[in-house]
Parts: structure tokens; sequence; C-alpha cells
């Protein structure tokens, strides 16, 4: 195994598991602080999402800002705080938020243009995902994510190897396999919490990377 990819893995620093005390006893200040150098990043990460949401027509061009989806996510953040999961970076842990969030906004405005055109015979629409703060941290656990060195170890898919690709190229790939794709070619993280961000295991992970990968270059060849 590569020491940085253990290194990516590994947990919190004592600074900041030292700051995240102060934060689960109420410190705001220490919360803005601790969240403060991952905020361009969010940023970047809600942008690249609303470009994607646009081009899927999920949102015209003025109905979301990334700010504001920013904003939702710390809210969340800062009141959900002590149901953070145990080994998991605040970087990922925000990341993770603010997909939840995207995602429950893009079920609202699908579900509002769904009733504009609903007939009286058309199914009921689905429930609302996250509706409440307890479904909207109930994080899938699965069985590998303590064990996610071995499953990266026995795995075809290099974890080390990169591709090349510009956004828009991951635009018509499954949801699921374009946010592996994305964080792990740009951001590098650690596996796990690849698949902590998406609600995946960590194989789930690590096979959707691999097929987005193919897709990816399969598109390039045939360009």
């Amino acid at each position: 195994m590569e020491q940085a990819l253990i290194q990516r893995a590994a947990p919190a620093n004592k600074v900041e598991q030292a700051s995240w005390g102060a934060v689960l006893g109420g410190d705001r200040d220490a919360f803005n602080r601790l969240t403060e150098p991952y905020l361009d990043e969010l940023t970047r990460f809600a942008e690249k999402e609303i470009r994607y949401h646009q081009y899927m027509g999920h949102f015209a061009e003025d109905d979301l800002k990334a700010e504001d989806l920013l904003g939702e996510t710390l809210i969340r953040a800062w009141r959900s705080r002590h149901k953070r999961p145990p080994d998991i970076s605040t970087k990922a842990w925000l990341l993770g938020t603010l997909r939840r969030v995207i995602e429950r906004e893009v079920w609202k405005q699908t579900r509002l243009e769904g009733l504009e055109a609903l007939s009286l015979e058309a199914p009921v629409p689905p429930d609302e995902p996250f509706d409440d703060d307890q479904s909207f941290w109930e994080w899938h656990q699965p069985d590998d994510f303590t064990r996610w060195e071995d499953v990266i170890e026995g795995h075809s898919v290099s974890t080390d190897k990169t591709v090349e690709f510009q956004e828009e190229e991951t635009y018509d790939l499954p949801p699921k396999s374009r946010h592996v794709l994305l964080l792990h070619e740009e951001d590098r993280p650690a596996p796990q919490e690849v698949a902590y961000v998406i609600n995946l295991s960590v194989k789930e992970a690590l096979d959707n990377l691999g097929s987005a990968r193919e897709e990816v270059q399969r598109k390039k060849k045939g360009n």
C-alpha cells in the first residue's frame, strides 16, 4: 500500500481534534475557524453541481446560487455537529452534507415541476428525501468501511492512477459514478471518504470509479 494513501486516510490532527472538542461544546467561533479552510473547495463543488443540474434541466440559470447551498450546508453542519460520524475528516463531512443539501434541492425542484404537469391519474410523487434531521443524518455505514485498505489491495481499480477529462465529459455518466470520478480524480481524498460522501461502500465506490474511467476513455477514443 502506498504510504501517501495511508496518510490521506489518517484521522484528523491533534489541533483539529482539540478544535472539534470546542465545537461540540458550542463554540461557534471554533466551528467557523475549523470550516473556513474548506469554504473555497465547497463553493467550487457547489458551482460544479449547479452547472451539471442546469445541463440536466433541473434548474434554470438563476434558480440556485452556490452561496445559498453553502449557507444551508453550514447551518445543518452546526446544528447537527454531534451527529458527525467518527473517523471522518471535516472536509469529507462537509462535502457529504453539501451533497445531501443539493440532492434535496433537486428533489424539491423536480417535484414542483412534476406537480405542475401532474394529472389526477398519475402516481403520487415519492416522499421527500431527508425530510427531517434524523433521516438527513442517517449515513450508510458499509461493512467494508473500516476494512478499506484490504478492499483496495484486492480490487482491480488503482487508486494511484488518474484520468484526464473535462467537466462536461462527465455529464452523461451515472450520477454516482460521476461523483466518485470527480472527487477521486480532482480532490484525491482517501477512498473510504469518497465512499462516505457518495453514501456507498468502498467496493461500490471503486466499482463506480472503474466504470467511470472506462466510459470517459471510451468517449475520448470515439472522438
